[in-house]
């Protein structure tokens, strides 16, 4: 008997009222500004919300995922089905569900030599920016067109999450990629909308500081959006937890078409009676695409300045062939001061060393021992998931090379910082001890005058006393 083919199902485009910031002429000399969490209910926020005009936001639902990629479109729709379901666990999460997706990443997407998953968090109607017991995130739905996060905030996170080995992922490729998807049931009430990043412009996305409510500082910078004609929305009706959204916060690459893309939660219309509000989770990964072997600076960030000491040049790789350090020195020291990011294969020249086996390279552990100043506090209740560190290969790279001409500069810069320190001391000391040269001259100079006045009260005196109040005892 032939089997059944059903049709796809019928596209549902829709048509609904985006949030954008609004059209004021205080951000013409004002930089936006939002207090978060909750940055409606914070007098200091200037960010003000204005519903845009009927907008049509086209399902992808029954359409070809594949025309949909991330260089051209910002965002991929991608059939990703996972038998996890303890949402309500940190450690689950990043020991399995992290995993799960680092193998998708590296799947779906173009040119990946290192992930870094930086944030995970779920969001549900009923939350308002909460945390569970072991520090997952809650959040609630973003109902306002943005972009997660700004280049210069996104520097400053590379810089702090891989500290060496920064200045040689910044000269290579930087991306932010965002892992959507809901979970336990599908979308009825409040689906994400993405609009097409082929078909924005530089001018659309206003940078906005973010400052935290509980002490007022600063956090990040974000973009936020004004209305225009042309945006392209998309969404996927009753997206289940197998339909996963991957998209683009940020490509550092200004040759793609589409460096980002818009977001945001909105409601559905007439949902179904007594549907269960919406659950969802999102990961986001620093994807990194290593530069090639000449170690040529990405144009696009070399305004950034660098708290590193020196950037290293191009000539810095030739230093690893020299007589005076041989391959398996600086394969050693690599280990020794790197967190363990994976290598490639080694060169055929060196022969391989035995290493202990480690768990894959996406586990989730810290390269720090618990009685490390920089150790995690127990329980993981920190702000970010731990990152990922693997054992890595035998063999020198060039990001090794790179990697230890920037902890020579950096110990370079220290010694030179303690020398200037010894020699503040030294002249502290110095002037130390003139001050008290100088009081002690100044009290052997009293005790000389209280001696000679003492001497010319015994002549005074006579032999039988000495002169008090005028007459003589």
């Amino acid at each position: 008997m032939p089997s059944l083919t059903l049709p796809p199902p019928p596209l549902r485009d829709i048509q609904v009222q985006l949030e954008y910031l609004a059209d004021l002429p205080l951000y013409k000399t004002t930089k936006p500004l939002q207090y978060v969490p909750g940055f409606e209910n914070d007098q200091r926020s200037t960010v003000c919300l204005n519903s845009g005009p009927p907008e049509t936001l086209h399902d992808v639902r029954g359409a070809a995922l594949d025309d949909f990629t991330l260089d051209d479109n910002g965002f991929k729709y991608v059939k990703a089905p996972t038998d996890f379901c303890d949402w309500n666990s940190q450690d689950a999460v990043a020991e399995i569900y992290i995993s799960e997706m680092e193998a998708l990443l590296r799947k779906e997407v173009e040119g990946v030599d290192e992930i870094v998953i930086f944030d995970a968090r779920i969001r549900h109607g009923e939350s308002s920016g909460t945390k569970a017991h072991d520090g997952l995130h809650y959040n609630p739905f973003a109902r306002q067109v943005h972009v997660d996060q700004t280049e210069s905030s996104i520097i400053t996170k590379i810089r702090t999450l891989t500290e060496l080995k920064a200045d040689f992922l910044l000269s290579g490729r930087s991306r932010i990629i965002n892992v959507w998807r809901p979970i336990r049931h599908p979308v009825y009430d409040c689906g994400l909308a993405i609009a097409d990043g082929g078909t924005l412009k530089d001018s659309d996305v206003i940078e906005c500081d973010r400052m935290r409510r509980d002490d007022g500082l600063f956090w990040d910078t974000m973009g936020v959006v004004k209305y225009r004609e042309g945006y392209r929305w998309h969404y996927m009706s009753e997206q289940a937890e197998e339909d996963v959204l991957i998209f683009k916060n940020y490509d550092s690459d200004k040759r793609v078409k589409a460096r980002h893309c818009l977001h945001t939660a909105f409601d559905l219309p007439s949902p179904p009676p007594y549907a269960p509000p919406r659950q969802s989770i999102e990961i986001r990964a620093l994807i990194f695409t290593h530069p090639p072997p000449d170690l040529t600076p990405n144009p696009t960030l070399s305004r950034f300045p660098s708290p590193s000491p020196s950037r290293f040049s191009s000539s810095t790789p030739s230093s690893a062939s020299s007589p005076a350090t041989t391959p398996s020195v600086v394969r050693t020291l690599a280990d020794c001061l790197r967190p363990n990011y994976p290598s490639p294969s080694p060169p055929s020249s060196v022969s391989p060393t035995p290493l202990t086996p480690s768990p894959t390279s996406s586990s989730i552990t810290s390269p720090f021992p618990s009685s490390h100043p920089h150790a995690p506090p127990p329980g993981g209740a920190s702000d970010l998931l731990p990152e990922s560190f693997a054992v890595p290969a035998c063999g020198v790279t060039v990001a090794d090379v790179a990697l230890l001409a920037t902890e020579v500069a950096r110990l370079r810069s220290l010694l030179g910082a303690s020398a200037r320190a010894g020699a503040e001391a030294r002249a502290a000391l110095e002037r130390e001890r003139r001050r008290r040269v100088a009081a002690e001259k100044a009290v052997a100079r009293v005790r000389e005058v209280v001696g000679w006045e003492m001497v010319e009260g015994e002549e005074e005196g006579g032999e039988d006393g000495v002169v008090e109040g005028g007459r003589r005892t």
